[in-house]
């Protein structure tokens, strides 16, 4: 699921968390490999100027899961691999992304889960949308009932996707996971949400267009959002994104996996031709009782 749904909303990935989190080699357990691994990143020139663009971010990613396989379910790799889906889109799974539930050094809240539950929700008010178009209309009162339940779906679109942050990152302030973002997805869409309240609080999301009741692994249900409850929402909710501190003493995906890439367009000759690029990761063991895990030091 996780797959087809991170293909088909990869032109929506956004950078949803206000200023980007870069990924640094501050605190890998291995600091120097990683600088190192970095700096031989140079895609081949055969490839063409975006496929070499999202080379680069892929093997950047392969870096960071080798030398610093203790940081992977931090927020700053957490939002780096939202920037890759962003900018280069993935058909195949990222290493460590999303973050499993209750991981050790990991993040407060899980940005993973909340981009995908944002683009979960996308595509059901897109479908939602479609199949109202679709349904056959006879005259001029079955054609506006049709317009109003394609409205009814974007007014769900946006409740679901607020709802969503509340379900996920409880107290976390939502200005800082994506809540902007949701706004700006209401204005693409041409909706007043506030034309929405009596539906969403009806819960007619739910009941009447099958929209989800809770996020898959979260014990929170999902409280559909109108616009009056928004003030308060992100008034009450405050807590910053933040790492929860801890140790992590040996990687996460194990010695040594394989991932692979996504189909990029290379010169052959004089013709593009698809290759898929694999990238071995092998995980650096730096770890000791009496110096922790830093590989870079003596």
């Amino acid at each position: 699921m996780i797959l087809s749904l991170v293909l088909a909303t990869a032109s929506i990935a956004f950078a949803f968390l206000g200023t980007a989190m870069d990924i640094t080699n501050q605190g890998c357990v291995d600091q120097l490999g990683f600088l190192n691994c970095q700096n031989k990143i140079k895609p081949s020139k055969k490839l063409n100027q975006d496929d070499r663009f999202c080379v680069a971010r892929e093997e950047e990613l392969a870096c960071f899961a080798s030398h610093c396989w203790n940081k992977v379910y931090q927020c700053n790799y957490q939002q780096h691999a939202i920037k890759f889906l962003g900018e280069c889109g993935s058909s195949n799974p990222i290493p460590y992304f999303p973050a499993p539930s209750n991981a050790t050094d990991d993040c407060s809240c899980n940005l993973g889960k909340v981009y995908l539950a944002i683009s979960s929700t996308a595509l059901k008010g897109t479908s939602c949308e479609k199949e109202a178009r679709k349904q056959n209309a006879t005259d001029s009162e079955d054609v506006s009932l049709n317009i109003l339940k394609g409205e009814h779906c974007k007014c769900c679109q946006i409740s679901g996707s607020y709802a969503s942050l509340d379900a996920i990152c409880p107290s976390t302030n939502p200005l800082h996971i994506g809540f902007d973002y949701i706004t700006q997805m209401a204005k693409k869409l041409s909706l007043d949400f506030n034309t929405c309240e009596e539906y969403i609080l009806q819960g007619s999301c739910v009941t009447r267009l099958n929209f989800t009741e809770s996020v898959d692994g979260e014990s929170k249900p999902m409280t559909y959002l109108a616009a009056s409850n928004l003030i308060s929402f992100t008034e009450s909710n405050t807590a910053m994104v933040t790492n929860n501190v801890d140790t992590v003493s040996s990687p996460p995906g194990g010695s040594t996996f394989t991932w692979t890439g996504e189909p990029r367009s290379w010169l052959v000759g004089t013709a593009w031709k698809f290759s898929t690029p694999t990238y071995t990761v092998i995980a650096r063991h730096c770890c000791s009782k009496t110096r922790g895990c830093r590989c870079d030091q003596g």
